[in-house]
């Protein structure tokens, strides 16, 4: 026989997966799915062949900013889910990247369903601010990524300065791409 943690796990397992499936047969779905966003080709060709990428995952040396208040922080909020980290202390807090792009940079960061922030980044080149919103409806905990455009995309990949602006919420960064 095997260890009896393996059966009790697997009985326990079972009554859930059963109950879960009862209850959607009684009350039909009640949850909402998580959205799933669109990758068109533009997006995974540069995730294949980026310019620049700078993962959490790699280590702080290789995802450095230029700059940072000190409401920020590398770290892990969870175990081994390292990430920049904004503080939650209703002050905002800025982080600045010196980063190459040629026509958009790719940021990827945490959402949650509670206890969470914002940040408005801006790209040196861009039109528009990025607003990156942390909080949202769906009970789960996971990765989302943003897409900024540059307003006149070059050739070759140019240095740009990227802000982002905390809140004051908390607010993870996990990675930035640039194509």
């Amino acid at each position: 026989m095997c260890f009896p943690a393996h059966d009790v796990v697997a009985s326990l397992l079972y009554g859930v997966l059963r109950q879960r499936v009862h209850e959607v047969c009684e009350e039909g779905v009640t949850q909402k799915d998580i959205p799933v966003s669109t990758i068109t080709d533009a997006m995974t060709k540069c995730m294949v062949t980026p310019s620049f990428s700078a993962y959490a995952d790699d280590g702080e040396s290789k995802f450095a900013p230029v700059s940072h208040t000190s409401g920020w922080r590398f770290g892990e909020d969870r175990p081994g889910k390292p990430g920049w980290l904004a503080e939650a202390n209703g002050k905002q807090h800025e982080i600045v990247f010196d980063i190459p792009v040629s026509k958009a940079v790719h940021i990827e960061y945490l959402r949650s369903y509670e206890n969470m922030g914002s940040v408005t980044c801006n790209l040196e080149g861009s039109k528009d601010a990025l607003e990156l919103e942390g909080l949202w409806n769906n009970c789960a905990s996971l990765g989302d990524h943003s897409v900024m455009q540059l307003a006149a995309p070059t050739k070759k990949p140019t240095t740009k300065r990227l802000r982002c602006l905390s809140d004051g919420g908390k607010f993870k960064l996990m990675s930035i791409l640039t194509c």
